[in-house]
């Protein structure tokens, strides 16, 4: 990933959105967009195991769905 970060104004990434994402993904580039004082975003790549999506237990499901209604009686969603 390049060490030094980008900056641009608002305008030019809305020139060219799909440009900055190809940057961000291919490039492993970081680019700070600034739309005025105080407004600023900065993109930069996932770490590559965000996307990992693991197979859960049968154990873990069953754990899930015996929690479900646990706090009934203890939260008025009416209020």
């Amino acid at each position: 990933m390049s060490t030094e970060i980008k900056r641009v104004t608002f305008e030019e990434f809305v020139a060219d959105v799909a440009g900055f994402f190809d940057r961000v993904i291919h490039d492993k580039e970081m680019i700070t967009v600034e739309k005025g004082p105080g407004e600023v975003v900065v993109l930069k790549p996932a770490p590559a195991n965000s996307a990992v999506i693991t197979k859960k237990s049968k154990e873990d499901i069953e754990a899930f769905l015996s929690s479900a209604g646990a706090w009934k009686g203890l939260v008025d969603t009416d209020k």
